[in-house]
């Protein structure tokens, strides 16, 4: 089974299908969340949401998360980054899922 890498630094939807796994590459928490929790905590005041985030949807620096097929909002602060590991069951070369338009 192949592997496959990219470097996120950006807050971003990611598409997700097959085996992929979010990896907390920096020194401050990613926030894994979906549009639906997006548009229930918009009705909280910024701080709160960042609280909620921190508490039920963090991954924290150094730490990992399998992700099911399924789409994501990736939140970084203050100049996070991840890294996205792909498994690839046949040796053909496939890229890494891209950022949702």
């Amino acid at each position: 089974m192949s592997k496959t890498f990219a470097v996120i630094t950006e807050n971003q939807t990611l598409v997700c299908s097959g085996k992929t796994t979010l990896i907390n590459t920096g020194s401050t928490n990613v926030h894994l969340t979906d549009q639906d929790t997006d548009l229930g905590l918009a009705s909280l005041p910024y701080d709160q949401q960042q609280s909620v985030k921190n508490a039920l949807y963090a991954i924290k620096p150094g730490e990992s998360k399998s992700l099911a097929s399924n789409t994501y909002n990736i939140g970084f602060t203050m100049g996070g980054s991840a890294v996205i590991m792909k498994e690839i069951a046949s040796s053909s070369a496939v890229p890494v899922d891209e950022p949702a338009a």
